[in-house]
């Protein structure tokens, strides 16, 4: 009897579990899309694979990042608000990763 109340909060643990884990999966599959669109020069599919996964998850960060880089037609402003977002939340990384391309030039 007292163990009952153990394996239900087991239960929802795991069921929570395999939500997380699904909709990073879900995320992955969106962003991968993304970036073979980007790849072949769809830009316009990439970018709506990357609005998809932001809409699945506004934080994540993979996705603003190459959102804000899929924008390569001219579309300079829209790039902005995701790369910004990208470097608040992810500044280390994202810092790390600008010094090395400033390095390159």
């Amino acid at each position: 009897m007292e163990f009952e109340h153990v394996d239900k909060g087991i239960q929802e643990t795991s069921a929570e579990l395999g939500k997380s884990k699904t909709k990073e999966a879900e995320l992955s599959e969106l962003i991968s899309r993304g970036i073979a669109d980007a790849k072949a020069g769809d830009f316009a599919s990439a970018i709506d694979e990357y609005k998809k996964a932001l809409s699945r998850d506004s934080h994540c960060v993979p996705a603003s990042i190459n959102l804000g880089l899929a924008f390569k037609n001219g579309d300079f402003q829209d790039a902005i608000p995701p790369l910004e977002y990208a470097l608040r939340e992810d500044f280390p990384r994202f810092a790390c990763c600008s010094y090395a391309c400033r390095r390159a030039i």
